[in-house]
This record gives structure tokens, C-alpha cells and sequence, in this order.
């Protein structure tokens, strides 16, 4: 799905920074 991909380069991007 593509609501699940963007979550998961929302937490990817929060563990970045």
C-alpha cells in the first residue's frame, strides 16, 4: 500500500534525524 510506504519514510526520516 501506499499510505504504508510513505509512514515508513516518515519513521525513517524521524530515526535520521
Amino acid at each position: 500500500m501506499i499510505v504504508l510506504f510513505i509512514l515508513l519514510i516518515i519513521v525513517e526520516a524521524s530515526c535520521f534525524c
